[in-house]
């Protein structure tokens, strides 16, 4: 780009040392055109200046002011020819990017056939297409699209394109192939007793007097031949024999495998009675084992209350004996209150409320049966009441010689 005046330092790129195109800035603070640093950073990822790591996310818009400076700038158009021809529009830099640059007439813009390499300027473009050598044309023969400078190239290829055989004979390219398998005189061919072993390969058009030159060879070489195929079928004959032979043994293992496989069915039957079997029994072990539990429990209860019950027994009969002890040592007492210089008169006794003495007679029968009665005075209504069974009171004896028959309820 050239400019009117000296491009300063920050509008110039340090790259392609020209005016900043779509200028961006690094944070570093240095600025290059879009397409530069996008092409440097491709190669390596690193700031051109610093040599900082940098990426094209990192790149930035240049300042407002700076971008305002750049497109005020007065510059003239940078196309020209290949000689001192050039194009002489002058403007604002702003105005030659968004207007002049697509319009002028020495801007170099490349060929329209992409595999052109020449670029052409934009006055001249319109009469270089026509007579580019890149370009597409139809081949006359099989109008197939090829490019202008390779037509003669693919005349030679070009299925549609008649030529002469070397015997003489015209025709199409496509038909050659057929021609010299079938008919072409010079094309080279095997004997026809090749697979008999006959190694000769001469033109086509001598195969007839190789044949009658040959042909006592050649009868030699079908005889043997012959043994060599009768020899062939006596083996194969036995081949077959032996394939029949192996073939019968295959269906005996097929027999044979079927009735293995319907055996291991049966067992596999058999196994998943005895398995759903077993499974019963173990349910009912179970049932039977828990029961046990269950009864051994209860008996182990019943156990426990009989050892309490033989405890308490043993309790109640030391003081059963405790009891009787007392009473043998209070017996003295009264056999002198009932001797006949005391004859035995009534008594009121006073007892404690709920108290029963016992009713009986004497063992011996030598004294008679004594009563003991209770008056309303001694037993107040407050403790007229039924004496609890198993009590203390119910196993005094009024004598040691006194059989207890019944109990005197206190009413």
């Amino acid at each position: 780009m050239c400019m009117d005046n000296e491009v300063t330092g920050k509008i110039k790129c340090p790259l392609c040392l020209g005016v900043l195109k779509q200028a961006r800035i690094d944070p570093c603070r240095h600025a290059f055109c879009l397409k530069c640093i996008e092409k440097s950073l491709q190669n390596k990822q690193e700031c051109p200046m610093s040599r900082n790591p940098l990426s094209e996310a990192e790149l930035g818009e240049i300042s407002p002011t700076l971008s305002h400076t750049i497109n005020m700038m007065r510059v003239r158009c940078p196309f020209r020819s290949e000689g001192e021809v050039r194009c002489t529009w002058r403007g604002r830099y702003k105005d030659f990017l968004d207007e002049h640059a697509k319009i002028c007439a020495w801007r170099e813009i490349k060929c329209y056939h992409q595999e052109c390499p020449f670029p052409q300027h934009l006055w001249t473009l319109d009469g270089h297409v026509p007579v580019c050598e890149y370009r597409r044309v139809q081949c006359s023969l099989c109008s197939v699209l090829v490019r202008f400078n390779q037509i003669d190239i693919h005349k030679t290829i070009c299925q549609e394109m008649i030529i002469t055989c070397e015997c003489g004979v015209v025709m199409v390219r496509k038909e050659q192939e057929d021609h010299r398998l079938r008919t072409c005189p010079n094309m080279l061919v095997f004997c026809p007793y090749f697979r008999q072993g006959c190694p000769a390969k001469i033109p086509r058009k001598d195969l007839k007097q190789h044949l009658g030159e040959r042909e006592i060879e050649h009868a030699c070489m079908l005889g043997n031949a012959f043994h060599e195929l009768h020899a062939w079928q006596a083996e194969l004959h036995e081949a077959r024999t032996q394939m029949t032979i192996a073939s019968q043994r295959v269906e005996n293992l097929v027999q044979t495998v079927q009735a293995t496989v319907g055996e291991m069915v049966a067992m596999r039957n058999s196994i998943s009675n005895l398995t759903a079997t077993q499974e019963t029994i173990s349910i009912q072990l179970a049932n039977h084992t828990s029961r046990g539990e269950s009864q051994r429990w209860q008996i182990e209860k019943i156990v426990q209350e009989n050892q309490k019950m033989a405890q308490m027994l043993a309790q109640l009969t030391q003081q059963q004996e405790n009891a009787t002890q007392k009473l043998q040592m209070a017996l003295p007492q009264q056999q002198q209150q009932t001797s006949p210089l005391n004859p035995p008169q009534e008594r009121r006794l006073s007892t404690p409320p709920g108290f029963v003495l016992p009713i009986g007679m004497n063992t011996n029968n030598n004294f008679p049966m004594q009563r003991f009665q209770l008056t309303e005075e001694d037993q107040p209504d407050r403790f007229r009441t039924m004496v609890r069974p198993g009590s203390f009171t119910n196993r005094i004896r009024a004598t040691p010689a006194v059989r207890p028959l019944s109990l005197i309820h206190i009413s």
